[in-house]
């Protein structure tokens, strides 16, 4: 009777089993596990792991059908995006945007994992968990000839050659996850018991500790758990500046190595011959390396071939001598005083010693020597290995050392602050008082975190033209007072100053001066401009580039004579209109690495005229023999042969999210051109910059370089007057010249503004007085007849309009001119449709955005520039 009341039991259960759980291979379609049996499925069904992810299985069923697709861009796709990083299975992803958090939660459609924080969907999309089963479910006939029982580090490495081949196939673009909007009815325990989260998945990777040693301006301190660094935080910026840290090179090394050792068998092994540090301890130096006692030999990482630690993240050498190190040492102690390790970190070396000695000869400290860890592999793979640190057991002292600053003073450059503290010359001590005061200074800490609230990688920078538009330059600038923010502020009109500081982060959208640790949301054109032309500014690019004007400022009565000195300086100054600020975009980055290589030899090559140009070919390929070292076949990416060319990209032209052209800007010639993507390298090296006319332009700017100081108020007496027309309503624009044997624009006069009139003083000088076209790159003899015919001439009008069109964004327009202008033959027969369609008809665009109206009652000068002693 017992034995028929259990197998009525077991029919039970089988009966009550859900069918869609389990595979016809006994494989639980949740949790992937093999379960042969009745018991085995039976005991598995009743498993935390299973109960977990079997929640997630309902929610994707029961939940997801009713909620609305987020119409918003995806959190996770900027992420990565952001720092560069490529994974796979991403579109098995759902974002789920609740009303109760700013930042996405998410779940796992394969894999039934959830989490409440997008730094656990890097762990978990960068598992071994998730990349085999969404292999499987994807991918299985790349998978089939895998030998997943086989060496666990081969497997790695091939799973990782998959991966890259899978990206690779996607063009290098991120399949988005599915991003859905969740009733706004839903709250947080509501959502954590859906998606069977705990309240510790809700805690980010960090602690937050205050310094009251200032008990009038406490300091809060963030401290990574996983990178171990500490940064400068205040509650308004916290999220702001977790956001940025996290996305930073350093922290992304250190997540990947920690998830490599959590997928291998780590075994923990007592390390019973390190000796205990003995009394009194102190410090010994070699090779002007500072050596204290062991410590912290727990983040010793031992594998079969090599060792390494994890707290540093580099390979040893030397076992007792990195634990030892003081490097180390200062790493070891931010775990266990953040507070006092950030503080003592910034002083000089010998107090920084003397105070860190003090910690560890606490009867109470904690050497942690007793276990260490042992991997069962040889060494990382290569994709790892190449983001380990060099290994260095010197600490850099963040003090800066003592730099002159004028002829009765030193400064220390603060490289938080970028600001030089004046420091006396009678001083004794290096300026040890002096930096620690500035240290302590509350102005230090903000500078501090207002640098922590953006980072960028050099990798991500692209040779692209910025849209912000620039503010007007005058000739001969002068200061206004503003008021902004309640705050009076001085603003110069001369020129933009320190754009070389100055980021337009297309990835953010706001503009950031690296300077003075600013930020503005893009679209806020004057608070911009105000900001590159302020006082302040300017101050602080004194600071960081010219230490002998600033000694000069800061012996200076007054304010004023200390705005007024600048301004002087900043006359004698270079002003180009090439100079722009720096454009960041990840994005646009990471699309570029797509447009292959080019050989660096075509590049060196192609800086020389078409003159010496076969000259050094035929050197360099003597030179190439004789090495036979195969450096002729060395490449390098488009982008970065971009930056070197001086090429700028202006606009992209995109169809169905795929760029099909680009408009190009060369800052030495000055010239805009466009080209395909296909033929980039043709189109650029081969017939821009190999061309005569890029020469050509690029010698007449090198040969007519105009010194500011040279320009006077007086306006020229030379003018071109405006075509009589003989009937208003009908206007003709291009007239033939039956001498010239050319067409020449007469609808109006424009591009005067862009001619300059050049007077020698010596009278009987070896260059006559001429004009020159700053649009065009020409010298104009100094005669009437002669300006006139070129202001009318196609090829002006072609590079005016060019110009315009590319400050109003009519990209069409731009390149079709622009393609004109690279003919050999200049053609004058343009439909006045186009010209019209620019909108300078009547009126047109000058230089920083002036007016340019002509009548018929009147002729435009040559635009208020006599320039004197300039051949």
């Amino acid at each position: 009777m017992m034995k028929k009341v259990a197998v009525k039991e077991e029919n039970t259960s089988e009966a009550t089993r859900r069918t869609d759980l389990w595979r016809s291979n006994n494989t639980c379609v949740i949790c992937q596990d093999h379960c042969p049996t009745r018991e085995d499925k039976d005991k598995h069904e009743n498993q935390a792991k299973h109960k977990r992810k079997f929640l997630i299985y309902e929610f994707f069923a029961k939940e997801i059908p009713n909620f609305q697709p987020f119409s918003g861009p995806s959190a996770l796709v900027k992420r990565y995006t952001g720092c560069g990083e490529q994974v796979v299975g991403l579109e098995c992803l759902h974002e789920l945007h609740f009303s109760f958090s700013s930042i996405p939660w998410w779940a796992c459609s394969i894999c039934y994992e959830s989490g409440a924080l997008l730094e656990q969907a890097d762990k978990h999309l960068t598992s071994m968990n998730h990349i085999t089963t969404y292999l499987d479910e994807f991918h299985s006939s790349k998978t089939a000839a895998l030998q997943m029982d086989g060496d666990r580090m081969k497997v790695f490495e091939e799973i990782r050659r998959l991966c890259d081949e899978i990206v690779a196939e996607q063009g290098g673009e991120l399949l988005p996850p599915e991003c859905m909007i969740m009733d706004a009815k839903v709250t947080e325990k509501e959502a954590m018991m859906k998606l069977a989260l705990d309240v510790e998945r809700l805690k980010p990777s960090y602690r937050i500790h205050t310094d009251c040693t200032d008990e009038a301006h406490p300091r809060k301190i963030l401290q990574c758990l996983i990178c171990r660094q500490l940064i400068a935080v205040n509650d308004e910026l916290l999220k702001r500046i977790w956001g940025i840290h996290e996305l930073s090179p350093t922290h992304r090394h250190a997540v990947a190595i920690n998830q490599f050792l959590e997928q291998f068998d780590v075994e923990y092994i007592l390390d019973g011959d390190v000796p205990a540090p003995e009394g009194p301890l102190k410090w010994k130096t070699e090779n002007e390396c500072n050596y204290g006692p062991l410590c912290g030999v727990k983040f010793l990482v031992t594998f079969r071939k090599r060792k390494f630690c994890q707290l540093c993240c580099c390979e040893l050498d030397s076992i007792e001598q990195h634990f030892s190190s003081e490097s180390h040492i200062m790493q070891f102690l931010t775990i266990s005083s953040p507070v006092e390790m950030f503080r003592i970190s910034q002083f000089a070396c010998q107090s920084r010693m003397k105070k860190v000695l003090e910690i560890i000869s606490n009867p109470k400290f904690q050497f942690e020597n007793e276990q260490s860890r042992k991997v069962h592999a040889d060494w990382f793979p290569k994709n790892i290995e190449v983001v380990l640190k060099p290994e260095s057991h010197h600490f850099p002292t963040l003090m800066p050392p003592l730099v002159p600053l004028g002829i009765d003073s030193s400064c220390l450059f603060c490289t938080v602050c970028w600001l030089a503290v004046s420091v006396d010359k009678s001083v004794q001590d290096e300026g040890e008082a002096a930096w620690n005061s500035h240290c302590a200074k509350p102005s230090h800490f903000e500078f501090a975190i207002r640098r922590a609230c953006f980072g960028f990688d050099d990798a991500f920078f692209v040779p692209m033209s910025s849209n912000v538009p620039k503010a007007q330059w005058n000739l001969h600038g002068k200061w206004t007072e503003m008021k902004e923010n309640n705050k009076e502020t001085w603003i110069q009109t001369q020129s933009d100053v320190g754009l070389e500081f100055v980021v337009d982060d297309q990835e953010n959208q706001e503009v950031v001066c690296t300077l003075c640790a600013q930020w503005f949301p893009r679209g806020m054109d004057q608070q911009i401009n105000n900001h590159i032309r302020s006082y302040q500014h300017l101050n602080h690019y004194l600071h960081v580039t010219n230490r002998n004007l600033l000694s000069m400022v800061m012996v200076q009565k007054t304010e004023k004579a200390s705005r007024e000195l600048v301004l002087e300086w900043l006359k004698r100054s270079v002003h180009s209109d090439m100079d722009e600020m720096r454009v960041y975009s990840p994005e646009m980055a990471m699309r570029m690495r797509q447009w292959g290589s080019i050989p660096i030899r075509k590049v060196d090559v192609i800086s020389y005229d078409p003159t010496h140009r076969p000259v050094i070919e035929c050197v360099m390929g003597l030179v190439d023999k004789l090495a036979d070292d195969g450096a002729e076949n060395i490449e390098m990416p488009i982008k970065e042969a971009l930056s070197a060319a001086g090429i700028k990209i202006h606009a992209i032209k995109q169809r169905n999210g795929n760029i099909e052209r680009i408009l190009c800007r060369c800052t030495q010639c000055e010239m805009a051109f466009s080209t395909p993507i296909e033929s980039i390298i043709k189109s650029v090296w081969d017939c821009h910059l190999a061309s005569e006319q890029h020469f050509g332009r690029f010698r007449a700017f090198m040969a007519a370089k105009l010194d500011m100081l040279g320009f006077s108020e007086a306006t020229s007496s030379y003018t071109v007057k405006a075509f009589s027309q003989e009937d208003p309503s009908r206007k003709v624009t291009w007239q033939w010249n039956s001498k010239e044997k050319a067409h020449e624009f007469v609808l109006n006069v424009i591009g005067m503004e862009d001619l300059v009139e050049r007077r020698s003083n010596e009278t009987d000088g070896p260059h006559p007085p001429d004009f020159f076209c700053r649009l065009c790159a020409v010298v104009i003899p100094r005669r009437s007849a002669a300006l006139e015919a070129h202001v009318r001439s196609a090829k002006h009008i072609l590079c005016y309009v060019v110009r315009v069109c590319i400050g109003c964004n009519f990209l069409y327009l731009a390149e079709h001119f622009a393609h004109i202008l690279s003919l050999p033959t200049i053609s004058a027969q343009i439909s006045p449709a186009y010209y019209h369609g620019t909108g300078l008809a009547a009126e047109g665009r000058g230089k920083g955005n002036e007016k340019v109206t002509s009548t018929a009652a009147e002729g435009l000068p040559v635009e208020g520039t006599v320039l004197h002693s300039c051949l």
